[in-house]
């Protein structure tokens, strides 16, 4: 009869084992899922290279170098036809990481508006532009 007893308690451990392991599983896999931070400027401070892509009216693609600090971005840009300058702008970042900002190439009359999304990992961002001569296109960046 104790063998008997012995058996059914080792079943009943094993299956409770059998149980606890998903229910384990399911609330270490809900903990990783668990939402994302906000994002506030301190994310997007740093240096960014960030290429570009004109799909309308006049295409041509770009590469831009630039560091954004509090709120302003300032830096240079080369574009494939062939124009080429340093830009400034002002940049507002969103909780849910989507970010907002200009290019503004003063003196030369080419004003870009960005709106971007960060990657989670707040290191990238993929987006789309326009400018002030309808141009419109995408763009994408990393963090250096």
């Amino acid at each position: 009869m104790e063998t008997i007893y012995t058996l059914i308690n080792t079943i009943e451990i094993k299956d409770m084992k059998i149980i606890l392991l998903p229910v384990i599983a399911l609330i270490m896999t809900s903990a990783v899922q668990a939402a994302d931070k906000p994002c506030s400027m301190n994310d997007f401070n740093g240096r960014w290279t960030a290429y570009q892509g004109a799909v309308t009216v006049n295409p041509h693609t770009g590469i831009c170098h630039f560091s954004v600090a509090n709120g302003l971005a300032q830096g240079n840009c080369d574009f494939s036809n062939g124009f080429a300058g340093p830009f400034k702008g002002e940049v507002v970042v969103n909780r849910n990481c989507s970010v907002d900002f200009e290019m503004d190439f003063t003196p030369v009359p080419v004003v870009s508006t960005f709106q971007v999304q960060m990657h989670k990992d707040k290191k990238s961002f993929v987006g789309r532009w326009k400018n002030n001569f309808d141009v419109i296109g995408v763009t994408n960046a990393v963090k250096r």
